[in-house]
C-alpha cells in the first residue's frame, strides 16, 4: 500500500493535490499550513474531487484528512489509531 502526505500552503496547489490522490491507495491531506479560508478551499476542490472518483475522506485530527480510494475500507479502530499516531508522533505536531 502506498501513502502520500500533502501539507498545501495554498489553494493553488488543490490539481496537483487531486493527481496525486489518484496514484496513491491512502493520502493523507494535512491543512495546519494553510490559513482558515485557503484550507477551506482546498478542502472543498478535495472533497469534489473525491466525490467524482468515488473516493472516501476520513478527518483524522481537526487539520488533517485521510483520502481513500473505493478499495480501501477505514474501520473506526484505525481511524482511531492514526489519530493517535498523528499527535503522538510529533508530540502535537502535525505529520509533514
Amino acid at each position: 500500500m502506498r501513502l502520500k502526505l500533502r501539507a498545501p500552503v495554498h489553494e493553488r496547489q488543490s490539481p496537483q493535490i487531486a493527481d496525486s490522490m489518484k496514484q496513491a491507495d491512502l493520502l493523507v491531506l494535512n491543512l495546519e499550513q494553510c490559513d482558515q479560508e485557503a484550507g477551506r478551499r482546498l478542502l472543498d476542490f478535495m472533497s469534489g474531487a473525491a466525490y467524482a472518483d468515488g473516493y472516501n475522506i476520513t478527518q483524522i485530527s481537526s487539520l488533517a484528512y485521510l483520502i481513500t480510494p473505493p478499495y480501501v475500507q477505514v474501520c473506526a479502530s484505525m481511524a482511531a489509531m492514526l489519530q493517535g499516531r498523528y499527535y503522538s508522533s510529533n508530540k502535537g505536531d502535525a505529520i509533514r
